[in-house]
């Protein structure tokens, strides 16, 4: 017997929505979906399945800063000065990303760093949670 394949509906989601615990959202579908997560949520992640459909996570694309890294030196000063915006950081061997904003920009191409402004998917990032100094 062949089984029927399962209808696939997005369930779009921002960035900073996938560490929030409780909330509400609205499927491609139009279905109402509540959520009540422990865990961060990613990327194709498997919200709910009804009848022949599931209900998957859509990581929206956003706007983002990357800062190409061309040594371990430059990785460290990077990080550094990135380190008390409080900022989720994605870091790979070649690149760091953070979310977009004007300030961080303009500071990162002041200090030299080779920065680009792109749209694109935010995954595997770290949180930084704020702290008094």
């Amino acid at each position: 017997d062949l089984i029927d394949p399962v209808d696939s509906v997005d369930v779009d989601f921002e960035w900073f929505e996938l560490d929030r615990k409780h909330l509400k959202k609205t499927a491609s579908d139009g279905t109402e979906i509540g959520i009540d997560v422990d865990e961060p949520l990613h990327d194709g992640d498997i919200l709910a399945e009804v009848d022949e459909t599931s209900y998957v996570v859509n990581l929206l694309p956003s706007e983002l800063i990357t800062v190409d890294i061309s040594d371990i030196k430059e990785m460290g000063r990077v990080c550094f000065e990135l380190g008390n915006r409080h900022l989720p950081i994605s870091i790979d061997e070649t690149s760091v990303t953070v979310p977009y904003d004007e300030a961080t920009f303009s500071y990162l191409v002041q200090k030299g760093f080779h920065t680009k402004r792109i749209t694109d998917i935010l995954t595997d990032h770290l949180v930084v949670h704020a702290h008094h100094h």
